[in-house]
């Protein structure tokens, strides 16, 4: 596999470095206004420098006449623009910084709908942005409403002299170039412009209104389809998945099979606090559970919202709502901005983020409710050692195994590891630069990503959703090395590994030996069986009318196989209660044991079930074990209550644990039942 072919082209231009062109969050660019504006006689605005009077009139040059148009219904010609100022967007669609300039060309073109035509030009950074299609979907995702050039050969690019992204040429009605600026806030630079200009234009009859080029009409979802899902967390505690319904601007929680629970969001754009089914949420992507509390990374929004499922209510905890500027350093929750927090993890009363729009590794102290950097200096790039000088670029995956994050780095496509437990170094696992990436796997030296933006550890490795390469991949944090587990060509498709296809999947996670994948551009939930690479659809169910209530299943727990020495034995048994709950003493909890073949494993209860009302949370159940191998299955249920206000709840239990025997097995080994918190999702 290959990386990027215009690598060359951008290392070829000896007055930028790698990080500089894709050094998005780029400082001010030179602006201009040419020597023709002077000759219809008004004065440049007081924050643009005008040209040297030597730098000649500059005519943009026209489209390629073989240029392929998106989102709009007929190609267009700068030629037929005559009459109306242009503004050119070049764009690549991985690019933060060009998402955080779309936005503001939408104001500009709601503002000047008739005086005003943007095009976007997409120049790729990465080879699967180079297709059409991936463009139209990202056209689709991000809202995009105006025409898309595909300039997948850099064509326009050159032309235009462009250097990084985002680059936007202002033209105006007579078709020279009137001013360019590189970087985000290009509402700022070309309002001025425009709102004195027009009317200067319109006096002299060079202005031509018009209306906007026609638009390609979009597909319409049904409410209970998924629109561009981006992350997703599973809970094995309780089977239950929460997802990040990215464009229809909700939370889903459903259970394993796909049964919705509770749809948090109105689905509405907007940034309203309150109860769960009139919260609003903008493009929300990161998910962190830490008991009945959903932290939530609300990125179109800027800020961090808390999903209290006790409290049946949608806070906000982080953010002000607006994106943070490079001098916002206030300490505080909500009045400090954010920039586009990705995605979350928490750990105890900490909340890391991987803060995609500053390039940084951010963490939070629920407690306190202060938000500050934590790892990264700011700088777009790859640079590993202490935490505090480390540089990350567009991190937009974060996950833990306890002793260390790991964070998906998606403009660097790699894996990177950052220490908890000593120096808190940075390290690389997976990747090199910014323009270095591809489709390999093996060692740590030769594998590569492509534009990773999901990950999780589970089983002493890293599954990685391998976005760009359309795959899912583990990472053996020993050998550090890659695989691709599943995945082959990019489209959609389920069955065996060598069938399964993804589409840009920007989501992971995990219960037990079962990966749940947000496939994004697929708009499905898939998993994936960790041991033959198989991938099936999770088929989401929505009630058909009334309220959402929970669909319950038995609490069903699969522990991996025992080696039991035959003789006595015994179950060393815990029950966890969720927190803020106790075992109620007048409940009728049981479990039953039973095995198959059934001489294997024996309960030597006289009692055909056994009393579990007199243990609070650890207690030891007697076994005699025969011979052979079989299936021990333990089932009953479990009473418990709140402790504030004693409501109480049930929950019936499965615990299946494969068994052999042998004259070193152990005898006597521990059985956990995690019971689920009955207020999440009801």
């Amino acid at each position: 596999m290959s990386t990027s072919s215009d690598s060359a082209f951008f290392r070829s231009q000896k007055r930028f470095s790698n990080a500089q062109y894709c050094r998005l969050n780029i400082s001010r660019a030179w602006l201009f206004i040419v020597g023709a504006i002077f000759a219809i006689g008004f004065a440049a605005p007081e924050h643009v420098v005008a040209a040297p009077k030597s730098t000649p009139v500059s005519i943009a040059p026209e489209f390629p006449k073989d240029a392929e148009w998106l989102n709009t219904l007929s190609p267009l010609t700068l030629e037929g623009l005559r009459g109306r100022f242009v503004i050119l967007d070049f764009w690549t669609f991985c690019c933060i910084n060009c998402m955080h300039a779309l936005p503001e060309l939408k104001r500009l073109e709601d503002r000047y709908p008739n005086e005003l035509v943007v095009v976007g030009v997409h120049s790729a950074k990465f080879t699967n942005e180079k297709d059409s299609a991936q463009i139209t979907e990202a056209i689709a995702r991000y809202g995009i409403q105006h025409p898309v050039i595909n300039d997948k050969n850099f064509a326009i690019w050159k032309s235009y002299q462009v250097r990084a992204w985002p680059t936007l040429i202002l033209i105006d009605p007579e078709g020279k170039i009137l001013a360019r600026h590189s970087g985000e806030s290009p509402e700022a630079e070309f309002e001025p412009i425009l709102k004195h200009s027009i009317p200067l234009y319109e006096k002299s009859n060079r202005l031509k209104r018009g209306e906007r080029p026609a638009l390609p009409k979009l597909p319409t979802r049904l409410p209970s389809e998924l629109a561009y899902p981006g992350k997703i967390v599973a809970d094995g505690a309780t089977g239950r998945l929460f997802i990040a319904d990215t464009n229809n601007n909700r939370i889903l929680v459903s259970d394993r099979s796909g049964a919705i629970a509770t749809v948090v969001g109105s689905g509405e754009v907007g940034s309203r606090d309150g109860a769960l089914a009139e919260a609003q949420f903008h493009q929300p992507q990161g998910l962190a559970l830490s008991g009945s509390h959903l932290y939530v990374a609300d990125t179109g929004n800027h800020t961090i919202r808390d999903v209290d499922f006790e409290g049946k209510s949608v806070s906000t905890i982080f953010g002000t709502g607006v994106q943070a500027s490079p001098h916002d350093v206030a300490r505080v929750g909500r009045s400090r901005a954010l920039n586009s927090p990705w995605d979350l993890v928490v750990i105890e009363d900490s909340l890391y983020v991987a803060m995609a729009g500053a390039h940084q590794i951010w963490r939070a102290d629920l407690k306190k409710g202060t938000i500050e950097p934590f790892a990264g200096t700011g700088e777009e790039a790859r640079v590993d050692g202490p935490r505090q000088s480390a540089a990350f670029a567009q991190p937009s995956g974060i996950t833990t195994d306890g002793a260390k994050l790991y964070v998906a780095d998606s403009e660097t496509s790699s894996i990177r590891s950052i220490d908890l437990l000593s120096d808190g170094a940075v390290k690389t696992i997976v990747g090199k630069d910014l323009f270095d990436f591809g489709d390999v796997d093996g060692d740590r030296a030769v594998a590569r990503l492509q534009h990773p933006i999901g990950l999780v550890a589970t089983l002493g490795a890293l599954f990685v959703a391998d976005t760009y390469n359309s795959k899912i991949k583990r990472i053996d944090l020993k050998s550090e090395s890659t695989t691709t587990i599943s995945g082959t060509v990019r489209g959609y498709s389920d069955g065996e590994k060598s069938k399964t296809q993804f589409n840009e999947p920007s989501g992971i996670a995990v219960i037990g030996e079962t990966l749940f994948v947000a496939d994004t551009n697929n708009d499905r939930i898939r998993t994936v069986d960790l041991k033959n690479g198989s991938s099936k659809s999770v088929v989401l169910s929505f009630p058909q009318t009334g309220e959402v209530a929970p669909v319950y299943e038995p609490l069903k727990i699969e522990l991996p196989p025992v080696a039991l020495r035959p003789g006595d034995a015994s179950i060393l048994l815990t029950i966890q209660y969720p927190a803020g709950f106790k075992p109620n003493p007048d409940g009728p909890s049981y479990v039953s044991i039973s095995s198959e073949p059934a001489e294997v494993v024996q309960s030597t209860s006289a009692e055909e079930s056994i009393d579990l009302t007199k243990i609070s949370s650890h207690g030891t159940i007697p076994l005699r074990v025969g011979s052979g191998s079989g299936v021990t299955k333990l089932s009953g249920s479990l009473y418990f209550c709140t402790v504030k206000e004693g409501s109480c709840y049930i929950e019936d239990f499965e615990v299946t644990i494969p068994v052999s025997t042998a004259s070193l097995g152990i005898s006597a080994f521990p059985v956990a039942i995690p019971l689920r918190n009955p207020l999440l999702g009801d």
